[in-house]
């Protein structure tokens, strides 16, 4: 009888210990999906889940006809695409993964063709392809977390900026403390709404505010690709 609990706290154990190498792994490709299996997870999840999410903070945009739009995070494109169904808007985003590039220009492969759409690789803190004052808007969903120094990344969108500009965040900050647990590689480097906001205010932005939202709420569906639905686990 002794043997046999050992063995169950001992197997118990094991299991407990590969699901968090397994979330660590998930955590470590939020930021930067790989190309191998649980980078192709994650980004399944993106799709599934985030889209809706995306597609839902670009309604609340207010885009403009003809308005530049930078948006860091594009992921697998599905926000580039969404954009880009406004009349004359410019799509301009930038991203770390090399497969998510690549994915996300396969999916506006017209647009980047015709330079519609410039899509880039690299880190949002450094974008010597933008002009000081030369975008509208900032957009980003789940994304904010993983800057680091996030303070250099808020100041280069605000010299980007047009002055009046408007940098809409989407943050999901309940589920970034959830899964922090099994953050063993770090990839939150910001894990609080108020020092976020407090950072946004040191960078420059003025009317800093925020507010909760039940994502999908004020989406009329007119510019999402698949309507209004939103999946109950957001």
């Amino acid at each position: 009888g002794m043997l046999r609990f050992g063995f169950k706290v001992l197997t118990s154990g094991c299991r407990f210990s590969m699901f968090r190498y397994v979330m660590s792994e998930v955590m470590a490709n939020l930021s930067n999906p790989s190309s191998g299996i649980i980078g192709s997870m994650v980004v399944a999840m993106m799709n599934d889940i985030n889209a809706p999410s995306v597609r839902d903070i670009i309604s609340r945009l207010h885009i403009s006809q003809g308005d530049v739009i930078l948006e860091p995070c594009y992921g697998p494109g599905y926000g580039v695409e969404e954009i880009l169904r406004y009349d004359s808007t410019r799509a301009i985003g930038i991203d770390i993964s090399q497969p998510m590039l690549e994915v996300a220009q396969q999916l506006n492969a017209a647009a980047v063709q015709s330079g519609r759409a410039q899509l880039h690789l690299g880190e949002a803190r450094a974008m010597p392809f933008l002009a000081d004052a030369s975008v509208d808007k900032v957009v980003h969903m789940n994304c904010c977390y993983f800057w680091r120094p996030l303070n250099q990344t808020l100041a280069e969108f605000f010299r980007v900026l047009k002055p009046g500009g408007v940098m809409l965040t989407g943050t999901k900050f309940d589920a970034v403390a959830a899964n922090a647990p099994y953050d063993a590689a770090g990839a939150f480097v910001t894990r609080d709404l108020e020092a976020y906001r407090a950072a946004l205010a040191s960078a420059g932005f003025e009317e800093v505010w925020s507010e909760e939202i039940h994502l999908a709420s004020g989406c009329t569906g007119r510019n999402a690709k698949s309507g209004c639905h939103v999946d109950p686990r957001m």
